[in-house]
């Protein structure tokens, strides 16, 4: 192992902006034994503290022409370890959730599946139904339901009462509602 002799941070900053490896490595030797311990502190799993200084690293060496660091290096380090630390268990807990979910069969991709599968048989159910209705019926409820026309406008329309729209648009719920009796509750 090479010896380092103390540099002043501001310095080393200064070469580690400009893309100084030797500068960097020296940053990355003298501040990652500190960082692990107190990554270690927070997860008790080393191999995870190690990677995340690892890529507090990574991120300040891709990032280092825009590096504005504003307290100590120090500083900058350990609160950049603590965001890792809290992404980490962040998405630790999303994962836990995801994997009880499945384990429990409640999965969230399961639920929308069934409820689609569930909307689209009671789509083709009440097609069909519509289907079964008497054809002036059928006329004035698609009229009314699908095309969005007024009472009036159907009576305009089909050249029919506003009560006789009125006792069609009726009698079509009525049916499909008994059509339909297994998925109304």
């Amino acid at each position: 192992m090479l010896q380092y002799y103390p540099i002043e941070e501001q310095c080393l900053l200064s070469r580690v902006r400009e893309g100084d490896r030797r500068a960097f490595s020296r940053m990355y030797e003298q501040y990652r034994p500190k960082l692990c311990r107190a990554a270690y502190q927070r997860l008790r799993d080393r191999e995870t503290a190690e990677e995340l200084v690892q890529e507090i690293f990574t991120k300040l060496w891709v990032r280092r022409g825009e590096l504005r660091i504003e307290q100590s290096l120090d500083q900058y380090l350990y609160r950049s370890l603590r965001y890792e630390v809290m992404n980490h268990c962040r998405a630790l807990a999303v994962r836990e959730r995801y994997a009880s979910q499945y384990r429990h069969g409640t999965a969230p991709h399961d639920e929308a599946t069934q409820h689609l599968l569930a909307f689209n048989e009671l789509n083709a159910r009440m097609e069909k139904e519509i289907g079964k209705l008497p054809e002036k019926c059928r006329a004035v409820f698609e009229l009314s339901r699908h095309q969005g026309y007024s009472t009036v406008q159907i009576a305009e329309a089909l050249s029919i009462s506003h009560k006789t729209v009125e006792a069609h648009v009726g009698k079509a719920l009525k049916m499909l509602r008994t059509g339909l009796r297994e998925y109304v509750r």
